[in-house]
């Protein structure tokens, strides 16, 4: 085929797949594409073509088509992942946008998802997650995260729960403590969604001690984190902040250490009064393993960590007392009628008090943590940090200034 000829076939291939591509927006019309074998034809494109435009507009049909479920399940047994992964690596960005946008949609079939993830490999999606586009990243860090719940509900030596070694060892960890920091600039809420998956990726990892040591030794990793936590206003990402900085304290003094040199004593202590039950429960955890650290201790004390606790404590010990006077106050305006067989509605009414709602009730959770953060502050050898031996007396006596 001489030049001319060849010249002319893409012309023809471009111009027969960006009409597909426009018609495969309508529903009626995929239909029609897919009854006339167009997927076939499509596929074809994708793993031939030497035209980037070509592979553009194959690659947006595909992605088109596949919003379809029985698109979706019609690419895959013709064969249309491989193709579709190879053009992530192309040299055009829109070529690669098109494809994961394809692959994102038969990703949402969850048994295509770890086909995908395996056809990839773990070495293109590190790759991608540190792509320009943020469709492709999205795409990338939606595989991570499925494919590393996997790992955790995984039976240990199998191909799933391998896949967290096989992520650090390919620089993952790198790659998703550098999406921590994407800042807001014109996609405040992409940009939000981003850093929380990565975050949630980050969190899985780091509940293996290996990883979460591992997590805080990229540079700037431990310092991204403080940020979240202390700057964010979101609370989810406080939230995913302290969870994983807690796990990062838990790996050793060296990472306690290099949390509280970050000024993490100070950002965590500040979200002791969160609003969120959940925000407050992971930091009080987080400051429980920081306080395992004498230099650690004496940085929470210095920034204020004890007043909050004792702060907390008596929050929950003033909701209790609060709850307690409320279903008193039940059973002592219910009528009480005489007895019968020796139970009197009054008792009803006391075994049937409603509880507080689930939003004013702390969690089980805040109140052991708290406590056990305090507890860990004020029993170690550091015994000028506190002048009492436990935190529980100091909480009860009636001249603890409570804050509520």
């Amino acid at each position: 085929m001489n030049d001319a000829v060849e010249c002319a076939c893409y012309v023809l291939q471009e111009t027969a797949a960006a009409v597909v591509w426009a018609l495969a927006f309508e529903q009626e019309c995929r239909a029609a594409i897919v009854a006339a074998g167009g997927i076939h034809s499509l596929i074809r494109l994708c793993a031939t073509s030497g035209s980037t435009a070509v592979l553009e507009h194959a690659a947006g049909a595909l992605w088109n088509l596949t919003y379809d479920e029985a698109s979706r399940s019609a690419v895959a047994s013709a064969g249309g992942i491989p193709p579709l992964v190879a053009l992530l690596q192309h040299g055009s960005v829109e070529v690669q946008q098109h494809a994961a946008g394809a692959l994102a949609n038969l990703a949402v079939d969850g048994t295509l998802l770890p086909t995908i993830a395996d056809t990839a490999g773990v070495s293109l999606l590190v790759q991608l997650l540190g792509s320009s586009s943020t469709q492709i990243v999205e795409f990338a860090i939606d595989i991570v995260q499925d494919r590393l719940s996997a790992a955790a509900a995984a039976a240990p030596g199998s191909a799933d729960a391998e896949f967290s070694k096989a992520l650090a060892v390919a620089g993952g960890i790198l790659a998703l403590v550098r999406l921590l920091s994407i800042q807001d600039d014109g996609h405040a809420g992409t940009d939000l969604t981003m850093r929380l998956r990565a975050a949630a990726c980050l969190a899985s990892l780091a509940t293996d001690p290996v990883y979460a040591k591992a997590t805080a030794e990229p540079h700037g990793a431990i310092l991204a984190l403080v940020k979240l936590a202390g700057s964010s206003s979101s609370l989810e990402e406080q939230e995913e902040a302290a969870t994983i900085l807690g796990l990062i304290a838990a790996a050793d003094d060296d990472c306690r250490r290099a949390i509280c040199h970050a000024n993490g004593a100070a950002a965590l202590v500040g979200l002791l009064s969160s609003s969120s039950h959940a925000v407050v429960a992971n930091t009080a955890a987080a400051v429980s393993n920081l306080a395992s650290d004498a230099d650690c201790r004496q940085a929470l004390a210095e920034v204020g960590g004890i007043q909050s606790l004792l702060s907390l404590l008596s929050q929950v010990q003033l909701w209790q007392q609060q709850q307690q006077q409320q279903q008193q106050q039940i059973v002592e305006q219910q009528p009480q009628p005489a007895d019968v067989d020796g139970f009197t509605i009054g008792d009803a009414c006391a075994c049937a008090a409603p509880a507080a709602s689930i939003a004013d009730r702390p969690s089980l959770s805040l109140m052991s943590g708290a406590q056990s953060v305090a507890d860990s502050l004020v029993s170690q050898p550091d015994s000028w940090l506190c002048p009492m031996t436990s935190v529980a007396p100091l909480v009860n006596n009636a001249s603890v200034v409570v804050d509520v």
